[in-house]
């Protein structure tokens, strides 16, 4: 790799970077704007942008790795989404079959944070447990960075659903 393919890859992962911060604010912003009984959770627009700058600049670059690093998690926020109806939560993977349940088959849910280059993501992860099966089946996940974070887990916490973990305190958006 010479000087200017590492100068693009190095600006390009300080963009990621910055790109957390960014989608960080413009989480609370759209959510501000969001119905609580009918909405639909994606990725941050943030996020989609950059993806798209790391595979292009990648291609300019013929850099493969970059490229190949790129090509899945474009496909994933084009694809990947969370749309609650009423009582109705439809959620559609990256890669496999859509799915449609109501609260009521959410059984219980997880909170895990992860710390990454200074910051802290909160992600929810809902299941159905069964009392024939011994593992719980995984329905969904959900970042705190994605716009409608605090909505589900409010609508979770108005349907009485247990979530495991550290107590999550839902933020108004400002």
């Amino acid at each position: 790799m010479n000087d200017i393919q590492a100068a693009i890859v190095f600006a390009t992962m300080i963009l990621g970077i910055i790109s957390i911060f960014i989608a960080k604010r413009e989480h609370n912003k759209t959510e501000m704007t969001m119905d609580s009984n009918n909405f639909t959770i994606r990725e941050s627009k943030t996020i989609n942008i950059l993806c798209i700058i790391m595979f292009i600049s990648g291609a300019i670059l013929l850099y493969f790795p970059l490229i190949f690093l790129c090509t899945i998690p474009i496909i994933s926020l084009l694809r990947w989404k969370i749309q609650i109806k009423d009582n109705q939560i439809t959620y559609t993977p990256a890669f496999g079959k859509k799915k449609t349940f109501n609260f009521s088959y959410i059984t219980t849910a997880t909170q895990k944070i992860r710390h990454l280059k200074g910051t802290e993501t909160t992600y929810i992860y809902a299941y159905h447990e069964d009392t024939f099966y011994t593992k719980p089946e995984k329905l969904f996940y959900v970042a705190s960075i994605d716009p409608g974070f605090n909505l589900l887990v409010s609508r979770l916490e108005n349907a009485k659903i247990p979530i495991k973990g550290r107590p999550y305190k839902t933020e108004t958006a400002k």
